[in-house]
């Protein structure tokens, strides 16, 4: 929920979301930057994704969960004590894993304060033991422990101050009704109507009135007030306000922080200054996050409308002009009539405001308030810009015009575009009469004197932002797209940044401090230009950005484009920008930026469900090699917007590197079973500022071999086979010579016979080679369109076994039905080969029959298509009613040929298939957008065309079935972005009338 108008965020935890029950008594941050809470059902970690809770049932040794104190000691550690007194600390098992609870053995040496940091020195209890023992009521310990060492402990109206020894301060008449320590030496002493005593090292520093805007309220006066302590500042609760106390140049005084709260029985508050964040533990209710949002929402008026706006125009004096409002830098918004928004507006150096609404352009003059209308127009303006000779240069989505300030016309021309499907989005100046023309068809370079475009890129884009910065560059962004930047003639294209939000951008802001500031449909982005343009030009291997949405107090995460201008700069540093939700105001300088410095760690780490445990080096030795799988549990307690933390991992190893892939929300990786070897998983954070440390985590770990692929069990086998191969060998030799001499007999007489049988071969081995030599090659394609299918068949299968128990019935239904598709498609390819084989059985033959084109296709459709799924591929074969002469058998060979092989480098694309005849030839071909072929891969191929060597057979294949048919092949490939394969085929007489014609 948001903060019922006021400038803040807050989100409520209760045990409806997460909480074990509403009673939250304390709120600690540790030093690894995790929030621990205390309550009535046991201690409580939040790392700002999961609430994990800690009593009886995982705290061995624990009597009971209530928690009834928590206090930091003064490195950071978190301690807690429950009704047993039994004490319990945070601390991570290792320097890589999250802090758990651990419960200390035997009595604590520790003293809990009402105020600051445990403490050992064993005065306090020997002190309050004198005291008590003098006391005949019952009494409750109130000490507080400084940072610098300085213990208090008050009773009554006395005050004791404990250092090496201990002794009575001051005995006050008039009790105080509280005490608080400030800072890291002063302890503050309060009555009513704001009286103060200050304390530092045991002295009496002043007695004096407490300062500042508290004492504005009465019930503070009255001593009806609560006083709050933490680690990062001391603070007092009145009339639902929230104040700091602090020390400015020798005076306590006071600053309202939080106005209008609404939380039900306070008990205790935690400030993170890093984030600007307030978190309040109830007694009743759960806890409360209220974070301070650094940005401005001007209230408009009634009269203006709805909030969603466009240009904004800048008055002298800073005032601001939307949407029927103006807004001064100081005090309320007022009305004044503009007919509702408008897309481009201009302030000229006397400050009179020029718009165009509703075809009309008008002008405003701020000095006597007056709005005229200056000139009628055709279509509503883009740009306006001033022009020499004290003119102003209008241009509207299809012509410009030159005008005087009071609306007369002194030139006027269409611009060069077709306006019925080009529309103009801007004109920017780049020197003298040339402009940069943004349109709905790219971004066009116009020369205003001569009417013409000299220069046009990205045709196919609709762009709407756009930004010259110094150093040359062009930056654009579309209307869905993603954005550009222009740089020496090339285009580069912005990445798509968190949730697609770069996708629209609506301004490129630039803060003259290295930054972008990037406003989208899906928020507000800082981006460093310099590492943006070094990531677009290949020089890092990742960008970074900060994410600001409605977490960090924005209105609304949709901000309004298309217009100009689309942002202002005001005097004060404060920037202002249009969105959905009225005017965003805020100062990029003091914007609160809280990157996540925060270590990574490991939360939990299992093998099949049981935990195990690390060393210093984050090493996991001996891991079975039948494990199913290891969990892997990362945290990060990063208490800004989730948007800037981003975790990557990628596992490692000797033959296994997967990509980067993005951490899930819950942060768990797992790992199924692994071949033997070393093995790492890598894990970092994304889109973070890179100077920040603590960015990455490596853990490793080994999977043994079976007893089987030990290299002692491949020695021992060896010696095994060894000396079985020595006793057989030595009774082989003793058979081998008594059969010697009949064989010896037998291959005399047999030799005779095999002289004449070799004089009968030799005669026909020569009629046969130029046969087998096709067959051999024809096969041999045929075996290479084998290999796919019987891949796919292998891995379909093979998935199906290893996940069958695991995978739903539809899910092992639907991969059979795969399986027997494919199978029936191999069946069908078997058959074809069957038959064709019987028809070669004497001699290779080319059957030129009249094919149709479609049959082809359909028969290579029914083959691959469910293989080049697997492969995440779409096959599109493009409808053909063509007829050709030519040997249907080995034109699918050299199709299915070259489909093998585009699918084979390509995944996740596409492959289009299609037929056309031009000048009398048949054109097929086959277009990929895989890796595309090297100039090496390419040369290759035309070695083969020319009839020199090369070291793939596949093309020499291809080429030689295509000459037979009397085709060529030729490739047009560029590498990353695909190829183009096109077989063509001259037109062939039919074969003779036995069917065939001899080769």
């Amino acid at each position: 929920m948001d903060g019922q108008g006021l400038p803040y965020v807050i989100e409520h935890y209760t045990s409806e979301n997460g909480l074990p029950q509403n009673s939250i008594k304390f709120l600690l941050f540790d030093k690894n930057g995790y929030l621990w809470m205390g309550s009535e059902a046991g201690l409580i970690r939040f790392d700002n994704k999961e609430l994990k809770v800690y009593g009886i049932n995982n705290i061995p040794g624990l009597l009971d969960a209530r928690i009834q104190d928590m206090k930091l000691d003064t490195a950071g550690n978190v301690y807690a004590e429950n009704l047993h007194y039994q004490n319990i600390v945070t601390k991570p098992m290792g320097h890589f894993m999250s802090p758990l609870p651990w419960l200390m053995k035997g009595e604590s040496p520790y003293y809990y304060p009402t105020w600051g940091y445990l403490n050992k020195n064993p005065i306090i209890g020997s002190l309050w033991d004198s005291i008590s023992a003098t006391s005949n009521l019952p009494t409750v310990r109130k000490h507080a422990s400084l940072a610098n060492g300085d213990i208090y402990l008050f009773y009554e109206g006395n005050v004791y101050y404990i250092n090496h020894g201990y002794h009575l301060l001051k005995t006050w008449s008039q009790k105080p009704i509280e005490n608080i320590a400030l800072g890291a030496k002063y302890m503050l002493q309060f009555w009513k109507t704001g009286k103060i005593a200050v304390w530092e090292n045991g002295q009496l520093l002043q007695q004096t009135k407490l300062k500042g805007e508290v004492l504005k309220s009465a019930h503070f006066l009255q001593g009806d007030f609560m006083t709050f302590w933490c680690p990062t500042g001391s603070f007092i609760l009145v009339d639902n306000a929230l104040y700091r106390i602090f020390m400015d140049h020798g005076v306590i005084t006071t600053k309202l922080v939080l106005k209008a709260l609404s939380i039900e029985s306070p008990d205790c508050l935690y400030y993170n200054p890093s984030n600007n964040t307030y978190y309040f533990g109830s007694r009743t209710a759960g806890f409360y996050v209220i974070k301070v949002s650094d940005f401005e929402v001007p209230p408009t008026p009634k009269q203006t409308g709805a909030n969603y706006l466009y240009s904004i125009a800048k008055l002298p004096g800073d005032s601001l002009v939307v949407r029927n409002t103006i807004i001064p830098p100081s005090g309320e918004a007022y009305y004044k009539e503009f007919k509702g928004n408008f897309y481009t507006s201009y302030v000229d150096s006397a400050g009179v405001l020029y718009y165009e609404n509703e075809y009309s352009f008008n002008s405003y003059q701020p000095r006597t308030d007056i709005v005229k209308e200056l000139l009628p127009l055709e279509e509503h303006l883009v740009s306006i810009l001033p022009y020499s000779g004290n003119k102003l240069l209008l241009c509207t989505h299809a012509s410009y015009r030159i005008v005087s300030k009071e609306g007369k016309v002194f030139a006027q021309k269409r611009l060069p575009i077709d306006y019925s499907d080009v529309k103009a989005k801007g004109l920017f100046p780049i020197h003298g009469d040339h402009y940069y023309l943004l349109t709905t068809n790219g971004l066009k370079w116009y020369n205003l004197k001569t009417n013409k475009i000299e220069k046009t890129i990205l045709d196919s884009v609709s762009f709407r932002s756009f930004y010259a910065d110094k150093h040359g560059r062009l930056w654009l962004g579309s209307d869905g797209s993603g954005g550009f930047m222009y740089k020496e003639g090339k285009v580069y294209k912005l990445p798509l940044g968190p949730l697609n939000a770069f996708n629209t951008i609506h301004a490129f802001i630039d803060d003259h401090k290295g930054h972008f500031w990037l406003t989208t449909n899906n928020g507000l982005y800082r981006v460093s230009i310099q590492n943006m343009v070094d990531y677009l030009t290949g020089k890092v291997p990742e960008f970074h950005f900060y994410a600001l949405d409605n977490k960090d107090g924005l209105p609304t995460n949709e901000f309004n484009g298309g217009c100009i201008p689309a942002f202002q700069w005001l005097k004060n540093g404060m920037l202002a920008l249009p969105s959905m939700r009225g005017l965003v105001k805020f100062n990029p300088d003091s914007l609160t930026i809280d990157v996540p410095k925060q270590r990574l760690f490991i939360d939990a780490l299992k093998v099949d469900s049981v935990e195990i445990k690390v060393d210093s080096t984050l090493t996991v030795n001996n891991l079975s090699p039948d494990f199913n799988q290891l969990e892997i549990k990362v945290s990060c307690p990063y208490f800004g917007n989730p948007r800037n933390l981003v975790l990557m991992y990628q596992i490692q190893g000797e033959d296994h590197h997967s990509t980067w892939m993005e951490l899930p929300h819950s942060g768990m990786i797992n790992i199924n079973r692994l071949p033997a070897g070393n093995y790492q998983v890598l894990i970092k954070k994304m889109g973070y500022d890179k100077s920040s440390s603590n960015g990455s985590l490596r853990l490793r770990f080994e999977v043994l071999p079976y007893f089987y692929n030990t290299w002692w069990f491949y020695t021992m086998m060896l010696l095994l086979f060894a000396l079985a191969g020595y006793i057989i060998s030595r009774r082989r030799i003793a058979t081998l010579k008594r059969k010697n001499l009949e064989v010896e007999r037998l291959v005399n007489a047999r030799t005779a016979e095999l002289r004449l049988t070799t004089t009968e071969l030799e005669v026909s081995q020569e009629a046969l080679k130029q046969s087998n030599r096709v067959k051999e090659q024809i096969i041999a394609m045929i075996l290479h369109d084998l290999r796919s299918p019987v891949r796919f068949l292998g891995t379909i299968s093979h998935q199906l076994i290893r996940q069958f128990m695991d995978r739903s019935k539809a899910d092992n239904l639907e991969d059979l039905k795969k399986l027997h598709k494919s199978v029936g498609g191999l069946w069908a390819f078997i058959e074809q080969f069957f038959g064709w084989a019987v028809s070669q059985q004497n001699a290779f033959k080319v059957h030129i029959k009249n094919v149709l084109i479609q049959e082809v296709f359909d028969d290579v459709h029914r083959f691959y298509n469910e293989i080049l799924s697997y492969n995440g591929n779409l096959l599109d074969i493009q409808s053909s009613a063509l007829q050709w002469n030519t040997d249907k058998d080995i034109l699918a060979l050299i199709i299915r040929n070259l489909l093998d092989n585009a699918n084979k480098y390509t995944e996740n694309g596409h492959i289009w298939i299609k037929a056309v005849v031009s000048k009398d030839k048949l054109r097929i071909s086959v277009e990929d957008t895989g890796q595309g072929l090297t100039d090496i891969q390419v040369q290759h191929y035309m070695d083969a065309i020319n009839g020199e060597n090369s070291d793939g057979n596949g093309s020499i294949m291809i080429l030689q079935m295509l000459k037979i048919i009397g085709g060529n092949l030729t490739i047009e490939t560029k590498k990353g972005k695909g190829s183009v394969f096109t077989i063509i085929l001259d037109r062939q007489p039919l074969s003779t009338s036995e069917g065939y014609l001899q080769t």
